[in-house]
């Protein structure tokens, strides 16, 4: 069975639409099939924290042999734009400074991910990370551990460009900011990474 677990509804909700006999489990957890693969959807909440704790409630419980963490991220790279797809070739634990290999998913552009603690709005804080990863986002590192010997993948899209541009998305003090974002990061999901997902999925292997 293969565990895909995404931070915001907004990334869950595609792709829960997708599974064939879907049925809710819980307030987070989606069940369902893609073309006769057991698929378990987890929506974990935004964080390593989170990630770590959902992700190691789910994988006690159910016969998990890969992990997917799926969503949106940050672009620290000019050739990176909003809309594109990439996978982990490897997962940076920002604040545990460590750095394990990942499973790419096959016909996706592999770049190295890094996993930080907050969100990185400043081209300062760009500048720090840009040197470890193309890419940032929040929970891929906490999951990669929680999956242990597990295959684990990561497959992002790129929502925006980490600090480098003034964002209406990420407006500080801006109510309907994170409803721009949630609006945005659906579309994406919708659009250009579920195609990839279900491809993989739908291959009933390990890539």
């Amino acid at each position: 069975m293969t565990l895909i677990v995404a931070a915001l509804w907004a990334e869950s909700l595609p792709i829960g639409l997708a599974l064939s006999e879907r049925r809710m489990v819980g307030r987070r957890l989606v069940m369902g099939s893609v073309h006769g693969q057991e698929v378990a959807l987890l929506r974990c909440g935004v964080g390593l924290a989170k990630a770590e704790q959902e992700g190691e409630r789910i994988l006690s419980r159910l016969p998990i042999t890969r992990v997917i963490s799926v969503g949106t991220c940050g672009s620290l790279r000019a050739d990176l734009p909003v809309g594109e797809v990439i996978t982990a070739s490897s997962v940076h634990h920002s604040l545990k400074a460590h750095t394990q290999d990942a499973q790419p998913i096959p016909g996706v552009r592999a770049v190295p991910l890094v996993s930080v603690a907050d969100p990185v709005f400043t081209r300062a804080r760009r500048r720090q990370l840009a040197p470890v990863a193309a890419a940032c986002e929040m929970e891929a590192a906490a999951l990669q551990h929680c999956a242990g010997d597990r295959a684990f993948s990561a497959l992002k899209v790129v929502s925006d460009l980490a600090g480098a541009e003034e964002d209406a998305a990420f407006s500080p003090g801006d109510p309907a900011a994170f409803l721009r974002f949630q609006r945005r990061a659906a579309e994406l999901v919708h659009r250009s990474l579920l195609p990839p997902l279900l491809a993989s999925l739908r291959r009933g292997r390990h890539p």
